[in-house]
């Protein structure tokens, strides 16, 4: 979605798949102040992954990683990766979907 579309709800019925989204603006960028590859991360790492697994998804190293995180972390106000992970609750996935540059 890369920030152009914002996830409202998703359903599956008859073995398909719903999305329901609404378009941004081109200037609106992640509400929470995050890149694109920190939300990504952030996503992820939300989900339960370590960071030697995320590294693999998108070819980087887990130094990358944990720099990604730990700006994120200090961008949304936390100190640990438990609080980030229950920070995300709130927000779609939409950005872990996206394809890795």
């Amino acid at each position: 979605m890369r920030g152009r579309w914002s996830l409202l709800d998703w359903f599956d019925t008859d073995g398909r798949r719903f999305v329901i989204a609404k378009p941004n603006a081109p200037n609106i960028g992640d509400p929470r102040g995050l890149t694109e590859r920190e939300a990504q991360v952030v996503t992820y790492a939300a989900l339960g992954e370590t960071g030697k697994i995320i590294g693999y998804r998108f070819g980087l190293s887990t130094s990358t990683v944990s720099s990604l995180l730990l700006s994120a972390m200090h961008k949304l106000g936390v100190s640990s990766q438990a609080q980030l992970a229950e920070k995300m609750r709130g927000f779609p996935p939409a950005s872990a979907v996206s394809t890795p540059d």
